[in-house]
């Protein structure tokens, strides 16, 4: 097969990018010069399979993406101006982003095209595939906020005798990870709205493995949420966990500002720092004093 059919969704991506959203274009061509040829594969995985369930196939995946770059950037400079946040508690963030199908379906199509579009987060991709997935050997995973489902479905595709269990608060979020898993004849994957906080091991048991990203900035006390994780792991279990430092979003409402207040509310609950990994965002103005960062986490519960 040549390798512009390999590629086919992902031309058909560019070609929309580049039409629709010219200012998007230079970036893209940036991330996929690099030669790495997983990040063609992760994008024509991504585009294939999520064009499948966007109402408005590969053409709505270019236009979540492009709405989340122009969201980010507004909210980004308003946060380096005042220092604060939109969205200054989970109700507001909830009414906002969670309660709201369409918004939150939108907001999850654009995040899973940044883990190939920003090469920050396809960083961040590789750290989990080759330094989480390479040291686990998962039973039971426990998935905090699955939003898309890939992280998940990639550990059951790595690890097919393993259960998984999802949790997330949005309906949008569960009914597109339940989705994608049957599209990939995942059966061992069962997804339940719920709050985290009120899962309790009487009635789900201990998991092996967790992995939770994109959530500890999404709480007002993240310190709550490292140790419901140690509660429902498994001694000497592995979690992968995540969080955006000095990164607006419309649900963002706790801050961190350096990467070292996370790695300390982990050993505060508890856990051993195994490894980690901290990304750099594109800074949106030259001159700008912050830098946006995603912290990867690699952490044992002793």
């Amino acid at each position: 097969m040549k390798a512009e059919s390999k590629k086919a969704k992902l031309l058909q991506f560019m070609a929309i990018v580049e039409n629709n959203y010219p200012y998007l274009v230079s970036n893209l061509k940036n991330i996929m010069s690099t030669g790495d040829k997983r990040i063609y594969e992760l994008s024509e995985r991504i585009i294939t399979l999520y064009s499948e369930v966007a109402n408005g196939g590969v053409k709505e995946l270019a236009n979540s993406f492009a709405w989340l770059v122009m969201e980010t950037n507004r909210l980004q400079l308003e946060y380096e101006l005042s220092g604060v946040y939109s969205s200054t508690s989970f109700s507001e963030a909830k009414e906002k982003v969670y309660d709201k199908t369409e918004i939150m379906k939108r907001y999850m199509l654009a995040l899973v095209v940044t883990q190939f579009a920003w090469k920050n987060h396809f960083d961040l991709w590789c750290f989990y595939c080759d330094k989480f997935l390479q040291l686990i050997t998962p039973k039971r995973i426990l998935e905090i906020a699955p939003g898309h489902g890939l992280f998940g479905h990639e550990a059951l595709i790595q690890f097919p005798q393993a259960e998984l269990i999802g949790i997330d608060i949005s309906d949008a979020s569960v009914i597109l990870s339940q989705t994608l898993a049957k599209m990939q004849s995942i059966r061992n994957a069962k997804y339940k709205i719920k709050d985290i906080f009120t899962v309790e091991k009487s009635n789900y048991g201990l998991f092996d493995t967790i992995i939770c990203g994109e959530l500890l900035e999404h709480i007002p006390e993240p310190i709550r949420l490292f140790k419901k994780i140690y509660e429902l792991m498994q001694p000497n279990g592995f979690v992968y966990i995540t969080a955006a430092i000095n990164a607006a979003a419309t649900d963002h409402i706790y801050i961190f500002r350096h990467q070292d207040e996370v790695k300390q509310l982990a050993v505060t609950a508890g856990f051993l720092l195994e490894n980690s990994l901290c990304t750099d965002a594109p800074r949106i103005r030259s001159d700008s004093r912050v830098c946006s960062q995603t912290i990867a986490m690699i952490l044992k519960r002793s």
